[in-house]
């Protein structure tokens, strides 16, 4: 047998290569095993299976919806070369605008013209007939009517000019006939014709009713037109 050109060492039997097997076996599965401790695998979440949802009218809810996507709904729209709905055209000069915010109040007099006549020639027109005024009346309510007998059925107050809504008081009558209190239900729309009407109702009298309570009711007084206010 030809020897070698090198000498090469004798090799004995050892187990220093198989344990650096299993160390490097032992040593990647504890690297698996901390990973799978450190970084946990993530839960992958399903899809949500598809559905259908009709919108019928058999709630409360679906029926507002469904008026409102009525109201909501596209006008129908003409396109070229297909034929109309059925929708007339109305111009807008037909319609009318929106009226004005604010109106201006046209003067209810005239000017006069000045006259052609001379100072000298010029006469003064007879002064108007004055309209003898309407008496205001007096009117009381069921429960005052039995005592008052005494009270006038017309009095001299009345509005100086135009005609007024009704004056009503509402009274309490003592048991010697005096009004001892008065509190104004309704005006005139003249606080000082109301005021002239409330002092002259605590002038008035009306018949005693000895031992009788406090008497409540209401007094009105009807405007009358032309007179002089108190």
């Amino acid at each position: 047998m030809t020897p070698l050109v090198f000498r090469w060492p004798e090799r004995s039997s050892s187990l220093l290569l198989p344990a650096f097997f299993a160390l490097a076996v032992a040593v990647h599965a504890m690297a698996f095993y901390l990973f799978q401790v450190v970084y946990p695998p993530t839960a992958s979440i399903a899809p949500p299976p598809a559905h259908v949802t009709l919108l019928t009218p058999a709630t409360a809810e679906n029926r507002a919806l469904l008026s409102w996507l009525e109201h909501q709904a596209p006008r129908p729209v003409v396109i070229p070369g297909e034929p109309s709905p059925g929708i007339a055209y109305t111009p807008s000069y037909r319609t009318g605008g929106p009226p004005p915010r604010s109106t201006i109040a046209e003067v209810a007099t005239a000017l006069p013209w000045p006259s052609g006549l001379p100072p000298a020639s010029r006469r003064s027109a007879p002064a108007e007939p004055t309209r003898p005024g309407i008496a205001s009346t007096l009117r009381v309510s069921e429960s005052l009517r039995p005592r008052a007998a005494s009270l006038p059925a017309t009095v001299a107050l009345a509005p100086e000019q135009g005609s007024r809504l009704p004056t009503v008081y509402l009274a309490a009558v003592t048991a010697e006939g005096e009004i001892s209190h008065l509190f104004l239900q309704s005006g005139s729309g003249d606080p000082a014709l109301d005021d002239a009407a409330g002092k002259y109702l605590r002038t008035l009298s009306l018949l005693k009713a000895p031992g009788a309570p406090l008497l409540w009711g209401t007094v009105t007084l009807v405007w009358g037109a032309g007179g002089q206010t108190p």
